[in-house]
């Protein structure tokens, strides 16, 4: 840092000025806080990006040996903090944990089991995320109830990035390594005490906001019209709509994505997934509304084809609906257990390869099927094409979510990509979501746009 500072007071213009005070705060921002001292010649002096946790004393300095265990060299029984089960030495030593079983104990806990061994430090390491070039800083806030958030001893970082995987892979080598660790400022830090952070996450909170405030507006018309609440497919729909709307504002305006520590980890991802998942069954709902219509109009002596379709329709609305269920229910599993890449890679094979094309497969067959239905019953084509045009926005709401819940999950590991498809996904399901309550409104309402 002082050479090219040096460099650019000594040889300052201003054609170079812009390009060296970038460089001076990449690398001020990106300096290495774990540095191995003693080892193999190949990693000696190599550096790692290291992220203090919030529950950990954010300025500290520790060298040392280095010890690593596994996930598995710890015993989980009814409480934690977990037990080390296997024949490693930590007492006076950096220790590298590599994939602790978060869904057992949080990372606070581990670290303290840690301490009352006698480490130095508590370092975390995961192999997937670090594959999908995580950024350390990421789980900076990560916690659970119980944690007290302000753990003394032994200090505790995060080092899951693809520069720690020679230190990684020394180790399981059996390799004796010394090292020195102090945390500094990361990218997450910056990223999130920026300015346009907060303004991206707050133009997600308006959004939805706009569609929260749609959705109350119409269901409460329906209300009016009918003097009460009905289980309806309608009603049903606005109310999913309202409800993932005022999860999603929540979110972004009080701990998006596990940004500020406001939530324990449980809950923030609740509010991540649930959301989601309120959105896809809007969808399938307003899709079912559709396929119900066009087979209504169809004459009686059609009967037995539209019964043919309505099937037919029916099971492409039940598979996007188990559809749902299922990814879901992955998106979860996948949170609650330690990440292996084998898993990540079926996970990214089903999101980006057999639910988009289900998806695309279904709901043209829908689209097409329900158009015919209604053109044979002598809809005007004003009319027809502005119902192919909601049907058509609900069904790019579902292709964009099985291709953006991917691109969501492999992009919050860096906080430039976060921070850029997160609210751009949320941005596209709220306008969604949008038009589809646009699309109902009560007979006897006068609607003003």
């Amino acid at each position: 840092h002082f050479m090219l500072l040096q460099g650019w007071r000594t040889t300052r213009t201003d054609a170079m000025r812009p390009t060296l005070l970038v460089a001076v705060l990449w690398l001020r921002l990106a300096a290495a806080v774990l540095r191995v001292d003693e080892g193999p010649r190949g990693i000696v002096g190599l550096e790692v990006e290291a992220s203090a946790f919030a529950f950990s004393p954010q300025a500290f300095r520790r060298e040392g040996r280095v010890a690593y265990t596994r996930g598995s060299d710890w015993q989980y029984g009814d409480s934690c903090p977990p037990q080390l089960a296997a024949d490693v030495d930590i007492s006076g030593a950096i220790v590298i944990h590599a994939d602790p079983d978060f869904s057992r104990c949080s990372f606070e806990e581990h670290a303290r089991a840690a301490g009352w061994r006698g480490a130095l430090a508590w370092l975390q390491y995961n192999a997937a995320t670090a594959r999908l070039g995580s950024v350390p800083g990421i789980a900076k806030h990560y916690w659970n109830p119980g944690d007290t958030r302000d753990l003394a001893e032994p200090p505790a970082a995060s080092i899951v990035s693809p520069n720690a995987v020679p230190i990684i892979e020394a180790l399981e080598a059996g390799a004796a390594l010394r090292a020195t660790v102090s945390p500094d400022t990361t990218l997450w830090d910056v990223a999130r005490n920026s300015a346009w952070w907060t303004l991206l996450n707050l133009s997600v909170v308006f959004h939805a906001l706009a569609v929260l405030e749609l959705a109350a507006a119409r269901l409460y018309a329906f209300y009016h019209e009918d003097g009460r609440l009905r289980l309806t497919v309608t009603q049903a729909l606005i109310a999913c709509e309202l409800l993932a709307s005022a999860l999603r504002a929540v979110n972004f305006a009080v701990d998006p994505f596990f940004s500020r520590g406001v939530l324990p980890y449980a809950a923030g991802y609740a509010f991540v997934v649930v959301p989601i998942g309120l959105d896809m069954v809007a969808g399938a709902l307003f899709t079912f509304y559709f396929v119900r219509a066009a087979s209504s109009v169809h004459h009686s002596r059609d009967a037995l084809a539209r019964a043919a379709a309505y099937r037919c329709h029916s099971l492409g609305v039940r598979a996007l609906l188990s559809s749902v269920a299922v990814g879901v229910l992955a998106a979860v599993v996948l949170a609650a257990v330690s990440y292996h890449w084998s898993y990540i890679l079926v996970l990214g094979g089903v999101y980006l390869v057999i639910l988009p094309a289900a998806a695309v497969g279904v709901t043209l067959f829908i689209e097409r099927r329900v158009a015919s239905a209604f053109g044979a019953a002598g809809v005007p084509a004003a009319l027809l094409l502005r119902l192919r045009h909601y049907l058509r926005a609900s069904n790019a709401r579902r292709v964009a979510v099985f291709l953006g819940l991917p691109a969501v999950f492999i992009s919050i590991y860096h906080p430039l990509a976060q921070g850029i498809l997160v609210p751009a996904v949320n941005h596209a399901l709220a306008a969604a979501g949008y038009v589809t309550v646009d699309a109902f409104a009560p007979l006897g309402v006068r609607v003003v746009n």
